[in-house]
């Protein structure tokens, strides 16, 4: 949760985290390993229940996935 942050900050901020996941090492999973990250952003909407809220970063999530996964994908 990114608290007074416009969605294009949090763009910037989601896509560095997953930058910074696909270029960390991890030995322990031996030696060819990757590890990437898929990421859903959202941007609350006032008076939206949280169910809905959830859901619609969850939908941004799965496109992240779908979309060929290491991206980040948002929904307003």
């Amino acid at each position: 949760m990114l608290t007074e942050t416009d969605i294009q900050a949090a763009k910037i901020f989601a896509e560095r985290i997953r930058d910074c996941v696909e270029k960390s090492l991890f030995p322990s999973l031996g030696p060819d390993s990757r590890v990437t990250v898929s990421i859903g952003l959202m941007v609350y909407k006032m008076q939206e229940n949280i169910e809905r809220t959830i859901s619609r970063a969850d939908e941004a999530l799965y496109r992240a996935k779908n979309g060929g996964r290491n991206r980040v994908e948002f929904s307003e």
